[in-house]
């Protein structure tokens, strides 16, 4: 017999697209970075996969703590090692406030940098 004011409201589950979009809507805030173009592999195979976001990938592990992957281009003359702490803070911020997931980690990876013309 169950208790009176007690119930199991059920499972939630967020489905990595969400991960990747909060990612990439909050990588949009920050002035001079940018996700990485895809690559042509990214293309090819984008027909055969779930991954909409190919620049951030997401793993689980048996902990169900969630690691990040983020590729991206930064901007020519921006400290590098400054930005990639300032992706990790931004990122984490999001999706605390989004999502209650168990985050483990945020590996940035500087795939190119882009000269600004003026």
């Amino acid at each position: 017999m169950a208790e009176v004011g007690q119930s199991n409201p059920g499972t939630i589950l967020i489905q990595k697209k969400v991960i990747a979009d909060i990612v990439a809507s909050a990588l949009k805030d920050l002035d001079g970075v940018r996700l990485a173009d895809k690559t042509f592999l990214d293309q090819l195979l984008e027909p055969f996969t779930n991954q909409d976001v190919p620049q951030v990938v997401i793993r689980a592990n048996d902990q169900n703590q969630i690691s990040l992957d983020i590729k991206v281009c930064v901007r020519y003359g921006l400290p590098i090692s400054d930005v990639a702490k300032e992706i990790q803070s931004v990122v984490r911020t999001a999706l605390e406030k989004n999502v209650a997931i168990n985050l483990k980690e945020i590996n940035v990876s500087i795939q190119g940098l882009e000269r600004t013309s003026t």
